[in-house]
């Protein structure tokens, strides 16, 4: 178990603790007030080689945990320029804290990746991530090593990702195959659920999303298709999917029966940029199996 404290020894004399943090360490106020430290501590005088126990949170913040805690990552592709993994369910893509280890970066750093990147001594926590998957949300997911490539596909993503094939179990017989095109908003507390609509939201709103469906097999009451993403709005084949009808599998936010989990994987990638083309299958989706076969669906 990660201790969540240590200790910190500051080499010269400072007014405060505060002071200390923000002139050696480089840490925002805004930063340390979310820690919630007393205003006694706070204001505490510091002396040259006094030690104080501190967060490993604020210490290490931005940096990602050396240490991955979480089911296998299959390693789906890597050259010079870029890594693919197949994301299990159920593990973020990225940290928001030091502490965290369940997350496909931790797992990342603990494999030395970052020591082939140009982003080792970055301290951010989605260092070279082109795109996030919700929680429960398995399959394809690119990492580029090089901060100019990286620069150049986030600015464009669109015109540089060719294919976003996923795959979904939905409730009932899906027999409505085709493009569908929506309007996005997010609401709920911290807006953690998208609003779907079939005309413009009035005020601010996520804009218009489209997605591709086609219908691959059904059983007993259930419905394997295939989504294909436009530009990619968070949740977005999720909400969608329900607005029309058809709640994926295990999605509970979004009115799906509950499962062992969301029935939604990143399935086919195609990336291209430098003059080079990345395209990418990740074959194995968890738990799919129970209810479909995938070999040959394509």
């Amino acid at each position: 178990m990660v201790s969540k404290e240590t200790e910190l020894c500051f080499l010269t004399n400072f007014d405060s603790i505060e002071e200390a943090l923000k002139i050696t360490l480089g840490i925002s106020g805004s930063q340390i007030k979310k820690q919630h430290f007393s205003k006694e501590f706070l204001k505490s005088r510091v002396s040259k080689e006094k030690s104080f126990k501190l967060p490993l949170n604020l210490i290490n913040r931005g940096i990602i945990n050396p240490k991955y805690l979480g089911p296998e990552v299959e390693i789906l592709f890597e050259d010079e320029s870029l890594i693919a993994i197949n994301k299990p369910p159920e593990i973020h893509c990225h940290p928001l804290t030091y502490l965290e280890q369940d997350n496909c970066l931790s797992f990342l750093r603990e494999n030395l990746f970052f020591k082939k990147s140009e982003f080792a001594h970055e301290r951010n926590f989605d260092p070279g991530l082109l795109y996030r998957l919700d929680l429960g949300t398995s399959g394809v997911l690119f990492l580029v090593k090089s901060k100019k490539d990286y620069e150049e596909i986030r600015k464009n993503f669109l015109s540089h990702a060719k294919i976003k094939t996923y795959l979904a179990i939905i409730s009932g017989e899906f027999n409505q195959e085709g493009e569908y095109r929506h309007f996005f908003k997010a609401f709920g507390e911290k807006g953690n659920k998208i609003m779907v609509a079939d005309i413009p939201f009035a005020g601010d709103s996520l804009g218009e999303g489209k997605i591709e469906i086609k219908k691959l097999g059904y059983k007993e009451g259930l419905t394997l298709v295939s989504v294909e993403l436009g530009a990619g709005i968070r949740h977005q084949i999720r909400a969608q999917l329900a607005h029309l009808g058809y709640p994926i599998l295990g999605d509970t936010l979004y009115g799906g029966e509950d499962s062992e989990r969301l029935f939604l994987h990143a399935y086919h990638y195609k990336i291209s940029f430098a003059d080079k083309v990345f395209e990418v299958i990740a074959k194995n989706a968890p738990l799919f199996g129970r209810f479909f076969d995938l070999d040959g669906i394509f």
